[in-house]
């Protein structure tokens, strides 16, 4: 049987969504009995990534995977490519690890679209729970828009995350699809324990706590006050949830003294993170992963936007010339747009009252329950199409 070559993103520092997706990969292999066929791949190793971390830091990171350095097509020769999660196939993501590491030049089309690879490597390729969202059409014009209509046209199977992502691959490659996956980290929705994540610390926030991180957004005073708000109006309980570190969030606060309330230990690890959230009653945050994540595991989670790109790329809402953002991409494709807060609800105290009662019944209703079991059946069908892919790419 061909060997299985898992393909991930490197993580900018302790970034736990990118983490749970890494860990939820080695879960589905060994739910499929792929385990012994599997290696992990990245292009940039973490010690490089993150050049200037500590080793106490680069434990958190460690969920018991060995990575090699992808670094030639020629590690992928006779075996099944697969690409999971993350902004791989996305020309954003592209720019921006040449723009970090300049000398991975022309490799990073060759190895993240596989440009140059023969016909039947490219016929054995899988991609799952990626995403193009960032993707505009003067990306989509020029050459890379010819390489990823030539990966898409040969790949085995390619499940994208978001609906913004599967209408970009039905235009470039009408006869394909269907293309709408899932993230990642919704396989969480199929159970069980995640490998290698940590240990778990021994005393976690009380259950029913609602827990609160921003890590994306400049906190400003409406965005407090609309907090503040919800807090008064849903009767919460905030707790502060340190979801990363500043390598991975560089807007990340310590904390919001007076409004949320510190752990009562550092939560160190993944699997404490998970632990928490599994715990909560509720989930605050203006990050896409802690959001999908939370929904996920049956926790409901109200996300706030609070404001759009401003610089030339932004990991939530792409280039300020062409804005997109996940985040809203998501709750539209969930059903669960009355669980993001824009700018203008934030800012309006009469709209954050409304909808904070809207979301008050929805939550009572087991919003998070329906949510969960719709994700189930939807994370088995796309269990069910990988398996078929590698049995197929084996042959």
């Amino acid at each position: 049987m061909r060997p299985i070559r898992v393909i991930l993103a490197t993580p900018p520092g302790f970034n736990p969504g990118m983490l749970v997706c890494d860990a939820v990969a080695k879960a589905w292999l060994s739910r499929n009995g792929l385990a012994e066929r599997a290696s992990f791949h990245r292009l940039v190793p973490m010690d490089r990534r993150a050049s200037d971390m500590s080793a106490a830091e680069l434990r958190r990171l460690d969920l018991g995977m060995s990575f090699q350095t992808l670094a030639s097509l020629d590690q992928l020769e006779e075996s099944i490519p697969v690409y999971w999660g993350d902004f791989l196939h996305m020309r954003q993501y592209h720019l921006a690890l040449k723009q970090l590491f300049p000398d991975l030049g022309d490799r990073i089309d060759e190895l993240l679209l596989l440009s140059g690879a023969d016909r039947a490597l490219r016929e054995r390729a899988i991609s799952f729970g990626t995403t193009l969202i960032f993707n505009s059409a003067a990306d989509l014009m020029g050459s890379y828009g010819q390489g990823l209509r030539k990966f898409a046209e040969g790949a085995r199977r390619i499940l994208v995350r978001d609906m913004a992502s599967a209408a970009q691959l039905a235009a470039l490659h009408p006869a394909g699809g269907p293309f709408l996956g899932l993230d990642a980290a919704q396989l969480l929705t199929l159970g069980g324990d995640l490998p290698d994540v940590g240990e778990p610390p021994t005393r976690l926030p009380q259950p029913g706590s609602t827990l609160l991180f921003l890590g994306r957004s400049p906190v400003k005073d409406d965005l407090l006050t609309a907090l503040a708000r919800l807090k008064t109006r849903l009767g919460l309980d905030y707790r502060w949830l340190p979801w990363g570190d500043r390598r991975a969030f560089p807007r990340m606060l310590d904390g919001l003294p007076g409004l949320a309330a510190e752990p009562d230990e550092p939560l160190a690890s993944v699997a404490g993170l998970l632990e928490a959230v599994k715990r909560a009653r509720l989930v605050v945050t203006d990050t896409y992963h802690l959001a999908v994540i939370a929904w996920s595991l049956g926790v409901p989670a109200i996300t706030v936007v609070a404001g759009v790109a401003r610089g030339e790329r932004d990991v939530s809402s792409g280039s300020a010339l062409a804005p997109v953002d996940k985040r809203l991409v998501f709750h539209q494709q969930h059903g669960l747009q009355a669980f993001l807060l824009d700018q203008r609800a934030l800012a309006d105290a009469d709209q954050t009252q409304a909808r904070a009662d809207n979301m008050a019944e929805l939550i009572e209703g087991g919003v998070a329950a329906w949510h969960q079991q719709q994700v189930r059946a939807r994370a088995s069908w796309c269990e069910g199409e990988l398996a078929k892919a590698i049995a197929e790419g084996g042959r």
